[in-house]
Formats: structure tokens, sequence, C-alpha cells
């Protein structure tokens, strides 16, 4: 080949559509890509949408002025309020009850 060598038309031509295919493949490669991710995004957020869900919550009312969490009247009035309301007794620590609610299920995002 010379030295200066001179791109004919249908080089130049030829060239270009090499560029395009390539450019082509590449943005078809990165569409399946994101489409493979949004597949997972969705999977993922309808299996957490399943999962339960709680709250919680701490008191120290009345805990110090009881033998006791479960101890007096008073004490089993509010545990027996607090179920009512959905709450559970999950554990106390010290002086502090710790209860928690399930929260309803999430709604998966479209």
């Amino acid at each position: 080949m010379p030295i200066f060598h001179r791109e004919t038309e249908e080089e130049k031509a030829a060239a270009e559509q090499a560029e395009a295919e390539r450019r082509a493949a590449e943005a078809e490669e990165a569409a399946a890509r994101e489409a493979a991710a949004a597949a997972e995004r969705a999977r993922v957020s309808a299996f957490q949408a399943t999962l339960p869900r709680w709250e919680y919550m701490t008191t120290w009312e009345r805990v110090g002025r009881q033998t006791g969490i479960l101890g007096g009247d008073e004490m089993t009035y509010d545990l027996d309020r607090l179920g009512a309301e959905g709450w559970e007794l999950v554990g106390v620590y010290g002086e502090r009850a710790v209860f928690k609610r399930q929260l309803p299920p999430a709604t998966a995002p479209a």
C-alpha cells in the first residue's frame, strides 16, 4: 500500500457501515443488560413486598413503680390495652419494655 493512500468512497462507506453496526451491537447489549437489571429489581421488590414489616416501641411508663413488668393491675391493664392495639411485648431490658407490631404488607412498585 502506498504511503499516501486515499480511501475510496466505497472504503469510506464500508468503514462507516462497520462502525454503525458496532454501535448498534453495543446499544443492543446495553439494552439487554438494562432489561435484565430491571427484571432483577422487580423480582427483588416483589420478594420484599412479601416479607413481614414491623414497627417497634419502647416505653418506661409505670415500669419502675411496679413489682416488675408483669406485676400489678395497672400494668396488666396497660399490657391488655397495648395488645388490643396490636403491640406484642418482645422484651424487658432493665426498666424498659420493648413492643413490636406488624405493619401492613408493602405494595410492590409497578
